[in-house]
């Protein structure tokens, strides 16, 4: 029999049909996939991506003015104004005698006159370079948000794409940086976890953040796919091996927050796809079936260097934990200044938890965002979880549609990202903010996105469409 002809002018014709926020998304969501690994020691790395995303910015924000569409953000454009206020505030000179009094800036003070320093006005923060960069470094996941929430339904789930494909490539780079050893040219960062498959990555935890958010973007795969076991099983098979793909890489990667995470993604992902009407009756079996058996084969190969990586000493995160707490109290309301964390910690720790390695971040962001910008980042980052949990629970408990699934999605995976935050940093690296704004973009969604339409019973062959 004939194959069927690929239409290409219709090929064409949909490419064409792209628009311009779309093109500029996802380049911009690609290159900070790609070159945004590293949370320190890349900063032309990261020049370039906050260069590259200006254009991108201007045509989004062009855009929501000409067109008026600011109000169709709902309450995530407050929380985006609110962001770059914080370190604009940080960045405001104070006279020296209102500087000296500040919550916990005695110490800093008492160096300054030591140094012989002129009493004049400085900054709130107490690196204010820093603070500067991290304000900079806003503009990337920013123009994501803006411009993934310009395009269309069928424009983000391409942008949805990047991230699982993007996942795989990541982790077959660190199959090769494995294979290599610890002095592989493949470790694109000075200071990285050698000897783990960190992929694109400088941290482990950070290529396993985005593994496992991957997962419920995968799930849109099946989300799309036609109704009835045919036309559903090469879909199915492909999120099965998606998901077993990534698992077995979360163990291999050894990051615990990762491999504890990967159980509530799955939990997500079912809920997904039951909603979406796509887990039922044989489908289920199948797909169920798939998952046991390849876990089942892999299980004895794979969890041997996540038992070590548990069974080793308790983590210094959980040990200074406490003393992050105790010298955020120190700088309140109006924190150290972003970006501070590491000199701030370094003139509090205690000589008992000193270590020869780097402690750079508090491994919890919760911990840190409150020790750097005080109240007002406490209050912003309760926004943003006020403003998930509300948008969350409109997607999750009305009718699913196509938008919404996409909605499901960007829900499941900020939630993913929200509980890794507890042990570690990784939205401090622009790979995973680039995806962080992403789903925020999908969850903000628009009204048209929303509306009613009739879903299939599982297991027929037609497809209703709305009227």
């Amino acid at each position: 029999m004939a194959q069927p002809r690929i239409d290409w002018s219709n090929q064409v014709s949909t490419i064409r049909g792209l628009s311009l926020a779309f093109w500029l998304t996802a380049a911009v969501l690609a290159l900070a996939l790609v070159f945004g690994g590293a949370s320190r020691e890349n900063t032309l790395q990261v020049m370039f991506l906050e260069l590259a995303s200006l254009p991108l910015l201007a045509h989004a924000a062009w855009r929501y003015t000409t067109e008026n569409r600011w109000e169709s953000l709902g309450g995530a454009r407050w929380i985006l104004m609110l962001l770059p206020a914080i370190p604009l505030l940080q960045l405001l000179p104070v006279p020296f005698g209102i500087w000296v009094d500040l919550p916990g800036h005695a110490a800093a003070a008492s160096a300054a006159r030591l140094a012989g320093l002129a009493p004049e006005w400085r900054p709130i923060s107490l690196a204010p370079l820093e603070t500067w960069r991290s304000m900079l470094a806003l503009i990337p996941p920013a123009a994501i948000f803006l411009g993934a929430a310009l395009t269309t339904e069928s424009e983000r789930r391409w942008l949805c794409v990047f991230v699982p494909v993007v996942a795989i490539v990541s982790l077959a780079i660190g199959a090769l940086q494995l294979a290599g050893g610890d002095s592989s040219p493949l470790y694109f960062y000075k200071t990285t976890n050698q000897g783990s498959p960190v992929g694109l990555f400088s941290n482990r935890n950070h290529q396993a953040s985005l593994l496992v958010m991957s997962l419920p973007f995968a799930a849109l795969w099946l989300c799309r796919a036609r109704p009835g076991l045919r036309e559903s099983a090469p879909t199915a098979a492909a999120l099965v091996g998606h998901v077993v793909l990534m698992v077995v890489g979360l163990v291999i990667v050894g990051s615990r927050a990762g491999a504890l995470l990967a159980a509530p993604a799955l939990v997500l992902v079912t809920a997904m796809l039951v909603r979406a009407g796509r887990l039922g009756g044989r489908i289920s079996l199948v797909v169920g079936g798939l998952v046991l058996a390849v876990s089942v084969l892999t299980a004895s190969f794979v969890v041997d260097p996540l038992l070590e990586r548990f069974s080793a000493r308790a983590d210094q995160r959980f040990d200074t934990a406490p003393v992050v707490a105790a010298t955020a109290w120190r700088f309140q309301p109006t924190g150290a200044g972003i970006g501070s964390f590491p000199s701030v910690y370094a003139g509090a720790e205690p000589v008992e938890l000193m270590a020869q390695t780097y402690f750079n971040h508090a491994h919890n962001d919760y911990l840190e965002i409150w020790l750097e910008t005080g109240v007002l980042g406490v209050m912003a980052l309760l926004s943003i979880i006020a403003w998930w949990v509300g948008r969350s629970y409109r997607v999750w408990t009305l009718q699913t549609t196509p938008g919404r699934n996409l909605a499901r999605a960007g829900s499941a995976a900020i939630a993913l990202l929200l509980v890794h935050s507890l042990v570690d940093y990784p939205v401090r690296t622009l790979a995973i903010a680039a995806v962080l704004a992403l789903s925020c973009a999908l969850l903000a969604g628009r009204p048209t996105d929303f509306s009613p339409e009739v879903q299939p019973t599982v297991g027929t062959r037609g497809r209703r469409r709305p009227t």
